[in-house]
């Protein structure tokens, strides 16, 4: 996709007459279908909590007849509103127009101030701040309350294709002062608005150029460890497995118990370690696996679910676990899916499954208990 134009109140670029700011966009469109006519067309805005305003600058779209494909806006929970004056903004937007809706800008404070090692700090969203409202609680679980909130509410617009979380990873650079820290940003340009800007930029100020204000809403800390927040970043689907080797539901992995090619599948009859003699002593009745070859597990974690039981890994071996889960209920997240139970609370992240953490640089499921 290609944006053409940023955080568009009204006019555009210093013009003041709609009919010419939509000459301009048109302009700008053609330039990107010149190149490619495959490439998404973004217009962004901003101030959703003013509905008339944003459903009026679509109607000027509209009757400029401006070629584009995704009507963008900003969407600051602390300044524009509710979610719900969101989804029926941008509701009616997708519905009357044809066009698909994105969240272009959001974010949310961990923290009120994000202070660094030299003691300085930096965030000019906070509590302190006038004419804010505070949905959620300035945290980092308000953060990801935030972020999951968002989440469920482009997916649930019609049209609505996602959200950029803006700045994620902007955190200050290490300095001994704040004013080495503003010449490292003038320098290497990851400050809010250099000096010079201020020239033609009125809305930059001297004081604040060669900075950033907003340290406290990434999702890493200020020294560049992530947050728990980081791992809420994302559609809200169950996270992928972080290596391939340990992914049990791929087909062609070493340790899937349904893969008839596996060296280790409690199923394949060929298997170098399928005995099938129950000479392992804790091979007994009391587990579906014994009938397959496979030994009864002496622990209960699950590391994969098939139509056959609950199966563990003891040994370099797959074993069975004693209950058979259509006779029990799951222990924790995501044994259906394959993953094992995490040995501690400590959530990351959390789906329509349930809640997830990292153990050993996998995913695994948060036991019901915590």
């Amino acid at each position: 996709m290609v944006q053409v134009g940023n955080e568009t109140n009204c006019f555009m670029c210093g013009e003041n007459q709609m009919g010419n700011v939509m000459k301009m966009m048109s302009s700008g469109a053609k330039a990107v279908r010149d190149v490619n006519p495959k490439i998404g067309i973004v217009l962004h805005f901003t101030n959703p909590d003013k509905a008339n305003n944003m459903l009026w600058y679509a109607s000027e779209l509209g009757n400029a007849r401006v070629d584009y494909d995704v009507y963008a806006t900003s969407y600051y929970p602390y300044w524009h509103g509710t979610t719900d004056n969101l989804k029926n903004v941008l509701g009616q937007i997708a519905n009357k127009y044809g066009k698909k809706v994105l969240i272009a800008e959001y974010s949310y404070p961990y923290t009120n101030s994000a202070r660094t090692a030299d003691g300085s700090w930096y965030g000019i969203v906070s509590q302190s701040s006038s004419g804010v409202n505070f949905k959620y609680p300035i945290s980092i679980d308000g953060q990801i309350q935030c972020i999951q909130d968002i989440y469920k509410t482009i997916k649930s617009i019609p049209n609505g294709i996602g959200a950029f979380y803006w700045e994620p990873a902007w955190i200050a650079p290490k300095a001994r002062n704040d004013a080495e820290r503003r010449t490292i940003w003038e320098t290497y340009g990851s400050s809010w608005a250099s000096t010079p800007g201020s020239e033609f930029d009125k809305s930059v100020d001297r004081n604040v150029a060669g900075g950033t204000s907003w340290d406290n809403q990434a999702v890493f800390d200020p020294n560049g460890k992530p947050l728990k927040s980081l791992a809420a970043l994302g559609d809200g689907v169950t996270p992928p497995k972080i290596t391939e080797n340990t992914n049990t539901n791929n087909a062609n992995n070493n340790t899937n118990p349904n893969n008839t090619n596996n060296n280790t599948n409690p199923n394949n009859t060929n298997n170098n370690t399928n005995t099938n003699n129950n000479n392992n002593n804790s091979n007994n009745q009391s587990c579906f696996s014994v009938q397959l070859g496979y030994p009864c597990c002496k622990s209960n974690v699950v590391y994969y679910v098939d139509e056959s039981g609950q199966w563990g890994f003891e040994n370099n071996n797959w074993c069975g676990i004693t209950s058979n889960p259509q006779n029990s209920s799951s222990t924790c997240t995501g044994m259906n899916e394959g993953y094992k139970c995490c040995s501690n609370c400590m959530v990351y992240y959390t789906d329509v499954s349930g809640r997830w953490g990292v153990e050993d640089g996998n995913w695994c499921g948060i036991s019901n208990a915590c």
